[in-house]
């Protein structure tokens, strides 16, 4: 006997009894899980460029918890590294990263791509191509060097070994940005009277990072 039937999606039990003439009686029930759609990948993050590190995958996935696993090797590598990435949501357009220690590839080139897992099926993510920087910029502050000053604008120069965003918090407050895409800075800024301690920041395009600190007094 077959009979096509419609159930709901996600887990259903079925039960079915079947009868003979002489009314003998067998049952069974049956816990079944339903699913019609496959894990969906919007966006495997870096797409192309430079990578410290640093993943970031956005799908979906609504009809259970996704197993999710990032795979990366060296271009010239036979086989992919495989990671588990745990914590990932169901849900529509989720979000969910991974931070893979990659020192000892500084410098090189990689490939990487996703999979995303559901009771019944695996979609794979398209193969990505990166270059590792793992190395913080260097940053030099050449000015200010001295601790006061009477005058309120004050000349900030600071330089990099490498391209990167120059930003400061100024006594704890939230980060401005002073210049992108640069090797060095060196302008004058203003700042109000009285004590200040500027947090400088150097970003480079992999998202590494350098700080140092600053603090001066305007009388």
């Amino acid at each position: 006997c077959f009979k096509r039937v419609s159930l709901p999606l996600g887990q259903q039990t079925v039960f079915i009894k079947s009868e003979d003439q002489a009314g003998n009686v067998l049952s069974e029930e049956v816990t079944l899980f339903i699913d019609d759609k496959a894990p969906r990948i919007h966006k495997q993050e870096p797409l192309r460029g430079i990578t410290n590190g640093l993943f970031t995958l956005t799908y979906t996935e609504e009809q259970s918890v996704p197993q999710i696993n990032l795979y990366y090797k060296e271009t010239s590598a036979s086989t992919y590294q495989q990671v588990l990435v745990s914590g990932c949501s169901q849900g529509r357009r989720q979000v969910c990263n991974k931070e893979v220690n990659l020192e000892t590839l500084h410098g090189q080139n990689i490939s990487y791509y996703f999979s995303v897992s559901d009771i019944l099926s695996t979609t794979i993510g398209r193969v990505q191509y990166l270059q590792v920087d793992t190395q913080d910029p260097s940053l030099t502050l050449l000015s200010p060097n001295v601790t006061s000053f009477t005058s309120n604008f004050i000349d900030l120069t600071l330089n990099s070994n490498e391209k990167v965003t120059f930003t400061y918090s100024d006594n704890g407050g939230s980060f401005v940005k002073l210049c992108s895409n640069c090797y060095s800075y060196n302008r004058r800024k203003r700042f109000n009277d009285g004590p200040h301690n500027l947090l400088l920041k150097a970003t480079d395009i992999a998202g590494n990072s350098n700080t140092t600190n600053v603090s001066f007094t305007i009388l």
